[in-house]
């Protein structure tokens, strides 16, 4: 398994589409690297620790780390329909993959 994610974070102005910032990011640990290509798999429909390995309690942690990277992903609370709630994560930064993944988004 690879333990880092060589990746662009590209950041745009809705006000000025034309004017990109891009930066070079390079993600490491292998559940890290794990949970990005989840993420960018799973597009606007995002993932929970539900969907996740046997290890998605730890989701969160791993979606905290990738935020101190700069990415921008949201948290939306979901519940069961009982007493249980979990958080859906949804990638709203637009990543781009520089270095293939030796891994696979489980």
């Amino acid at each position: 398994m690879k333990q880092l994610l060589k990746i662009k974070i590209i950041e745009s102005d809705p006000d000025y589409p034309l004017l990109n910032k891009v930066r070079d990011v390079v993600i490491t640990g292998n559940r890290n690297c794990e949970t990005l290509l989840a993420l960018i798999n799973a597009g606007k429909k995002g993932i929970t620790p539900l969907e996740r390995w046997a290890a998605g309690k730890r989701l969160s942690h791993y979606i905290y780390r990738l935020r101190g990277w700069g990415l921008n992903i949201e948290t939306i609370t979901e519940s069961d329909g009982g007493d249980v709630t979990y958080g859906r994560y949804v990638l709203h930064s637009t990543v781009m993959v520089i270095d293939p993944p030796d891994i696979e988004a489980a």
